[in-house]
């Protein structure tokens, strides 16, 4: 299944988390595969603290236990806040 996976965290830890990223896609948690991750140039929301960044990760998860290591691996390399949340792909209508 995929998920969505956001991190928040402040502009000074910006090295904490491409370190974060560089561990985790080296050796991703048994059972995941990292589809791709961002960084948020810009503020992504109305009233996102000024202070702080996001970085956004879409991955496939064979299971909750390979969610929980890679939320574990994040929050292992800097601390911050991570929050996944299932999606469902919508295909295209290419029937026009």
């Amino acid at each position: 299944m995929k998920h969505i996976v956001f991190t928040m965290f402040g502009v000074t830890d910006t090295g904490k988390m491409k370190l974060a990223s560089t561990v985790v896609q080296a050796d991703p948690p048994e059972g995941l595969k990292i589809l791709s991750w961002y960084a948020c140039q810009g503020i992504p929301l109305p009233d996102f603290p000024g202070d702080k960044m996001l970085s956004i990760s879409v991955i496939e998860a064979d299971s909750n236990e390979a969610i929980d290591a890679l939320v574990t691996m994040i929050k292992g390399q800097n601390g911050t806040p991570v929050s996944c949340v299932p999606v469902l792909e919508i295909a295209p209508d290419t029937s026009a």
